[in-house]
Order: C-alpha cells, then structure tokens, then sequence
C-alpha cells in the first residue's frame, strides 16, 4: 500500500480539527489504496522532515518569515483573525477601541501558539499594553467552551468559530481603526520536485474541497 505522511504545523491544529478531516476523507474515498498518515508537530520539527525526505508534505499558516529556502510554498487562502466573547458579554456585537478590548481577561492557547503570538504582535504594533492571559488550554475546544461560558475573550481564527459564531453560541467585537487581520495557509513541498501522483491528488483534493 502506497504511503502519504503529511504534516500540519501545531500552531494551526484548528486545521487538523476542522479541516484536514474533510480533505483526508474526501481524499480516502478516492484513492483507497493510500495509506496516509497526518501528523500534527512544531514548525522547525515539520520542515526538517520535510527537507529530509520523512514527509511528503506539510500545511502551514503564518508568516512567510519561517519558510526555509529549500520549501516551495503555494498560499491556499489567507485566514481572518477575530476576536469573540460570548453572546451575553457587554461587548457582545460591540465596536470597541484596542484598549478596551484589551481591558478584559483573555482565554489562550499555550504559549508558542500562532493565536498568541498574533495577539501580543498586534499589542507591538499598536503600542498598547497587552491583555491579562486569564486562562490557558492546551486545546482549542477547551478554549472555545471557555468563551461561551461567558468568561473572557478570545482571538482566534475565523475557521474555528465561525459556526459558533453564526448559530449565535459566540459573538464578534469588531476593534475600530484595525484592518482585517490575518494570515496565510500554505501548501509546503521541496523546491524544484516534481510530486507524485498520490501527493499531487492530495493537493487538488485541498483545493477543490470549499472551506
């Protein structure tokens, strides 16, 4: 049976949650005779693999500041960040200043994760002192069920919540005078490779496959 080890860098794991099961399944379906193996690991440890021949490709989101020069990266769409509290929070639906915002408890990821550090660049950028990081979960989900009890705030990606947010479970406060924040999700092979055809299936499945 043909292999396909792909890896997801941990700091999207809400990609290993929410999207890469639709893409493998839909995947699978197709292509029965592959076996194929998603791994969820750190950004260093995900492209050294894939540098090394141990991964035949990687999903990553961030910056392009990272990407080593041996890594062809092809952008699939670029992610919004949002910040949510729950549908009874006073800043429910609210547009608010960065200050304000930052005036409330946060609920985070762990450190080193994209999220975070998002969050505390944006403080950088805008110069404002950032958040009281009140509660910290090591997974999403924890994180998410947080918010909707009605504790803190949360900046996280559209991906993740925008169901909760669309069935009323979570709402949007909208910071003024702050663009759309996001960042990209990419699509990591080795440079100058030509694929195989079970990678290159693989990546079509990706991009035909509505987020």
């Amino acid at each position: 049976m043909q292999e396909l080890g792909i890896y997801t860098l941990w700091q999207l794991s809400y990609l290993l949650i929410f999207l890469i099961p639709k893409w493998a399944a839909t995947f699978k379906a197709a292509n029965e005779q592959v076996n194929l193996m998603i791994t969820t690991t750190n950004t260093k440890d995900a492209f050294e693999q894939l540098i090394n021949y141990k991964a035949d490709m990687a999903i990553y989101g961030g910056g392009m500041s990272e990407r080593p020069k041996e890594i062809e990266w092809e952008e699939l769409y670029k992610d919004e960040l949002w910040f949510v509290v729950s549908p009874n929070h006073h800043y429910a639906h609210q547009s608010i200043t960065l200050v304000e915002m930052f005036q409330e408890p946060f609920i985070m990821r762990e450190v080193g994760s994209s999220m975070r550090e998002h969050l505390f660049s944006l403080c950088q950028t805008y110069q404002v002192k950032p958040p009281n990081i009140a509660l910290q979960f090591n997974g999403i989900h924890e994180t998410i069920r947080s918010v909707m009890a009605g504790y803190g705030a949360n900046f996280i990606s559209s991906l993740a919540v925008r169901e909760y947010v669309k069935s009323g479970q979570l709402a949007r406060v909208y910071v003024k005078d702050i663009h759309a924040i996001k960042h990209k999700i990419a699509i990591c092979t080795r440079n100058n490779e030509k694929q195989n055809l079970f990678v290159q299936r693989f990546i079509e499945t990706i991009k035909n496959t509505p987020i």
